[in-house]
């Protein structure tokens, strides 16, 4: 155990990977006190290093003085084993714990108990456990809501996902409650008109559905337009009088559409802010509502953090968020610069996860990373396509699924109107999307 804290000092992304009840007592009741003290740093927006982990331990006075001691031991050992490793044994053994005490329990009230007894009992020896874990309320969170969930399939309920009509979507890549999304595509691909287009599919099928939409990159006006350009088929432009003046019956379709959308669960958010007032603000939604983070990139940073703080305090935010409040959450982003490079040409610049701008905590809190890729975006390929294919592919996007259920990534395909916000579900994409 002794190179476990090592390892995770120095590379603190691994810290929400491993709780501190993990750790058993018996194992190193000081190293759960370590892990835990390294969660809490992180929760204040502090990466733990050796220094700022023994100045945190400082500041608990004289009592510290063992632990102080205790960890500069752990630094100085060497480390003879893979951290990746290192955690997958914990975490191992802590389930093995958990799941042979109910096991070997349940097993004695199974004779005697009619079955729905039996799985009362589970649910409170589940709490019990959790809340005999000192001071460690991420975890009785995580079991509570895992107990919340089993009730629900045990009693035949749906799963709890947010339905957009679009077949494919809901297949490979449901939204769902309590879980955040990252998608990202780069500038100008539509990411923003795709996600409205999905949320308000969601709210036309769900009227107990909400959406809180932090609009940092459009202002009101222009998510109004959108949102009469969905429901009308009138582009936006046109509905904004960019283009032309629209006429008189598309002047009426429109105020029409107005009147519909004031009354829209959607809640506009236009004012940007920092991740912590983020949290503030929405820490008190609940399972029916849809918060959209628009764009992460326009989150006003935290003073005196760098990038990679930042990104670890964004991290662990976000997931605070999804579990205090059990909401769906979509967080839209940006590619870096590396996807355009010609080298990716032969691929037709197709996007994964390493594209995603910022560090690797960006994808690493989701629980599931979608991706935007239009072809006819880069104009280095219309080489490689006749005309007539080329202006198919103007007309097409592709959502990347990376892993999808059926091992690989998944391309879904998507005919489309962005002026106009629509878009038409085509299927799984063969190769390019045309």
């Amino acid at each position: 155990m002794e190179d476990l804290i090592k390892g995770l000092v120095n590379n603190p992304e691994y810290i929400p990977n491993i709780l501190p009840e993990m750790v058993s007592a018996d194992e190193s009741d000081v190293d759960r006190t370590f892990v835990a003290l390294m969660h809490a740093m992180i929760r204040k927006g502090i990466t733990p290093s050796y220094q700022s982990v023994r100045d945190q331990l400082l500041e608990w006075g004289e009592d510290s003085q063992h632990l102080l001691a205790e960890f500069d031991t752990r630094m100085e050992a060497p480390l003879v084993r893979e951290l990746d490793y290192m955690i997958h044994s914990l975490r191992d053994r802590y389930n093995k714990r958990i799941l042979l005490h109910v096991f070997n329990e349940g097993m004695k009230l199974v004779g005697d108990r009619e079955p729905d007894a039996v799985r009362l009992w589970a649910e409170t020896e589940m709490k019990k456990l959790a809340n005999s874990v000192s001071g460690v309320k991420e975890h009785k969170r995580a079991v509570d809501q895992a107990l919340k969930r089993f009730r629900s399939v045990y009693n035949g309920a749906k799963q709890d996902i947010h339905v957009t009509g679009h077949e494919s979507i809901d297949q490979y890549c449901p939204f769902t409650k309590r879980q955040i999304t990252v998608l990202a595509a780069k500038q100008k691909a539509g990411k923003t008109r795709f996600v409205l287009n999905l949320v308000r599919r969601m709210l036309e099928r769900n009227d107990k559905l909400h959406c809180h939409w932090l609009n940092f990159e459009c202002s009101e006006e222009e998510m109004i337009a959108m949102s009469i350009a969905m429901k009308t088929g009138i582009s936006t432009n046109v509905v904004r009088g960019r283009t032309r003046m629209p006429s008189d019956s598309e002047f009426i379709e429109i105020m029409n559409a107005a009147n519909m959308i004031a009354e829209d669960n959607i809640t506009w958010y236009g004012k940007r802010m920092g991740i912590e007032p983020i949290h503030t603000t929405m820490g008190k939604l609940g399972e029916n509502d849809i918060i959209v983070l628009d764009n992460l990139g326009l989150v006003v940073p935290t003073m005196g953090m760098t990038e990679t703080q930042f990104d670890n305090q964004t991290a662990a935010v976000m997931k605070e968020l999804r579990d205090d409040t059990g909401a769906c959450i979509i967080v839209l982003h940006h590619f870096n610069k590396a996807q355009e490079h010609y080298s990716r040409k032969a691929d037709f610049y197709e996007p994964s996860v390493n594209d995603v701008r910022g560090s690797a905590r960006i994808v690493d809190y989701a629980n599931q990373t979608l991706m935007i890729h239009r072809i006819s975006m880069f104009q280095s390929l219309q080489e490689s396509f006749k005309p007539d294919e080329w202006e198919t592919l103007k007309k097409r996007l592709q959502l990347i699924v990376p892993d999808g259920r059926d091992g690989g990534n998944v391309s879904i395909k998507f005919e489309h109107q962005l002026e106009c916000c629509r878009f038409n579900d085509l299927g799984i994409a063969n190769g390019v999307s045309k």
